[in-house]
C-alpha cells in the first residue's frame, strides 16, 4: 500500500502538477486574448475614457483599458475645445473710462482640463454629456466672462482700447485666469470692436448723457 501511494505521489508530481500548471498558464493567457478583443476599449480622438464600476473611477485620455461586461460601465467625455460667443452690443455696449460704450464681440475657447481629478469633477458636478453641451456651458461662463469684459473696460478709455485690442484681451484673460474649476481657458479672441453708434445711448443714463455731451464735442472740434 505505502508503495502505492508513493507511485501515485511520483505521478502527480512529475506528470499531473506540470500538467494542471501548463493548462493554467494556457487558461490565463487565453482570458487575456479574449478580454483584450473584447472588453478593451480605447480613447476616441479629442475624448476621454471614463470606467466606473469594480475599482472606482478610471480615466483614459490616449490609451485604453479593460471594460469588462456587468462589472464595468463606460463612457467618453467630450475635451475639444469648445467656442462661447459673448455679444455686448447697441444698448449693451461696455462702458469705457470716459462714459463712451464699445460694441464688442468676443469669443473664450474652453475645454474640460485634462487631468483625471478634473475630468472626475466635471463628471460628477456636471455630468459627462452635459460637460461640453453649449447650454451648460453657457450657464457656467456667460456671466463671468461678460463680468471682466465690463470690469476691464471701465480701466481703459475708448481710444486706448481701439489703439491696443490685443491689451485689452489679455487684460480679460487676466482678469479671469485660465482655471475654471476644473474647465480650462484656451484662449479669447475679440471679433468686433467699435464705438457704439450713439443713437443707442440713453441721454436719461448718467454715464450714456456724459458720452453724447463727449461725442457732441469732439463734433463740434472736427467742424473747426
Amino acid at each position: 500500500m505505502a508503495n502505492l501511494f508513493s507511485i501515485i505521489a511520483i505521478d502527480f508530481t512529475q506528470w499531473i502538477l506540470p500538467s494542471l500548471v501548463i493548462a493554467a498558464a494556457i487558461l490565463f493567457l487565453v482570458v487575456q486574448v479574449v478580454l483584450r478583443i473584447f472588453a478593451f476599449k480605447k480613447a476616441k480622438a479629442a475624448h476621454a475614457l471614463i470606467r466606473t464600476g469594480q475599482g472606482g473611477f478610471k480615466v483614459a485620455f490616449s490609451n485604453g483599458m479593460l471594460v469588462v461586461p456587468i462589472i464595468h460601465q463606460h463612457k467618453y467625455m467630450d475635451m475639444s475645445i469648445q467656442k462661447i460667443e459673448i455679444e455686448q452690443i447697441e444698448k449693451e455696449g461696455v462702458i469705457c473710462k470716459d462714459c463712451l460704450r464699445a460694441d464688442l464681440k468676443m469669443a473664450f475657447f474652453v475645454r474640460v482640463n485634462d487631468t483625471p481629478d478634473d475630468v472626475k469633477t466635471v463628471a460628477e458636478r456636471i455630468g459627462v454629456e452635459r460637460a461640453t453641451n453649449p447650454k451648460t456651458l453657457n450657464s457656467l461662463f456667460v456671466a463671468k466672462f461678460a463680468h471682466a469684459i465690463k470690469e476691464t473696460a471701465k480701466k481703459m478709455e475708448f481710444a486706448d482700447l481701439l489703439a491696443a485690442p490685443e491689451k485689452f484681451r489679455m487684460d480679460v484673460l487676466m482678469e479671469i485666469g485660465r482655471d475654471l474649476n476644473a474647465y480650462l481657458l484656451e484662449d479669447v479672441s475679440i471679433e468686433l470692436l467699435q464705438q457704439t453708434d450713439p443713437r443707442f445711448l440713453d441721454p436719461n443714463n448718467i454715464l450714456d448723457a456724459k458720452a453724447l455731451e463727449k461725442i457732441a464735442q469732439e463734433k463740434e472740434k472736427n467742424k473747426t
